[in-house]
């Protein structure tokens, strides 16, 4: 029974949490006085040509920026380029998220696969690789009234798959969260961890 136990928590942790490698990220201060009266000027780029996958990684980080509570409202643009080059925005803050793919081959493309089989997951070894071969660059730019441009602050680099020993050691954990979760609980993960470590003020 005790044993029985111990494997339900363990299932549950699984199920209740979202696992990714991550770079380390840069460190950065944002005025707490203005924090709350912000709007967040933010856009995703997507190389995801499902319309359904991309519009719910949308509604992930969409939900993941109003739960958070550290801006007034938000709003979507349809590129940082075109904000700041075409429309002339001047936010004080933005976000830029990129979904990259990423081009993997010989032994981390082997090792994902092989880890599926060990994984016990094998009949969802297609859909599972072709999302985790994705990976999600958040940049933050601050507006230089000086210079009248946008300064790059500070980016991060989350990463559905593992590219060192320790993280070919998570696949098993990635491989079951995929299975898990859908875009958008992903999406809004990774917002939420994002903004958690770039806000010390967030509650």
């Amino acid at each position: 029974m005790k044993h029985l136990s111990m494997i339900g928590a363990i299932l549950g942790l699984l199920v209740s949490c979202v696992t990714w490698t991550v770079n380390s990220p840069d460190k950065v201060t944002f005025p707490e006085a203005n924090q709350k009266k912000s709007i967040l000027h933010y856009s995703l780029v997507s190389t995801n040509a499902l319309a359904p996958v991309h519009e719910k990684l949308k509604n992930g980080f969409a939900k993941g920026i109003e739960d958070s509570k550290l801006f007034e409202s938000a709003v979507l643009h349809e590129s940082f380029e075109r904000y700041y080059q075409i429309e002339k925005g001047t936010a004080d803050i933005f976000l830029e998220v990129r979904q990259v793919e990423r081009q993997v081959g010989g032994f981390a493309g082997g090792s994902m696969i092989t880890n599926a089989f060990f994984s016990g997951i094998t009949l969802f070894i297609i859909p599972l690789y072709v999302q985790s071969k994705f990976d999600y660059e958040f940049t933050i730019f601050f507006f230089n009234a000086k210079t009248k441009g946008y300064d790059k602050v500070s980016t991060k680099t989350y990463s559905l798959s593992g590219h060192t020993i320790m993280g070919w050691l998570t696949l098993p954990f990635i491989w079951i969260n995929l299975l898990l979760k859908g875009p958008e609980d992903i999406s809004e993960a990774m917002m939420d961890d994002f903004l958690y470590q770039h806000f010390p003020q967030k509650k």
